[in-house]
């Protein structure tokens, strides 16, 4: 069984102002995974029965609040995902995450919730439409929609 077929599912994990109704700066991370949505979902809801503190929805959710509370970053070194990832560093030196490091630690927690479902990040694997400068060809897409945001 391929990789891919273990994998059939696709949600995403959008970061940052995702409904608009705030500063409007979102990053989307899109993972494959082993189980159906709701199965993910259910998995969220589990961690947060269990470790709370670690719920990523409940720090750097203030305008501009990037870096975590001492508490949670020390939660999740005692569980050893802040050493793996390289996230502790820039935490003591009193940087703030950026995205993708906030998408990681929301995988970690999901699979405190269910360790049984497989993730992998397929961000990387999804092209643009639109690219930067010119193709090979010497063509260019540029952007659609600019001027429909306030």
């Amino acid at each position: 069984m391929t990789k891919e077929a273990k994998l059939p599912y696709k949600f995403t994990i959008p970061i940052g102002d995702w409904s608009g109704d705030g500063h409007e700066k979102t990053s989307d991370y899109l993972y494959a995974c082993s189980h159906p949505i709701e199965d993910v979902r259910e998995a969220y809801f589990a961690a947060k029965e269990t470790h709370p503190l670690l719920d990523p929805s409940t720090y750097c959710n203030e305008y501009e609040e990037s870096v975590p509370p001492a508490e949670v970053m020390e939660a999740w070194a005692e569980l050893g995902f802040v050493e793996r990832e390289g996230f502790l560093g820039e935490w003591q030196n009193g940087e703030g995450l950026y995205t993708d490091a906030m998408a990681g630690l929301a995988i970690e927690f999901l699979k405190l919730g269910n360790p049984d479902i497989e993730y992998k990040s397929i961000s990387d694997d999804v092209p643009m439409l639109f690219n930067y400068g010119q193709d090979e060809k010497g063509r260019h897409i540029g952007s659609f929609g600019y001027g429909l945001f306030e």
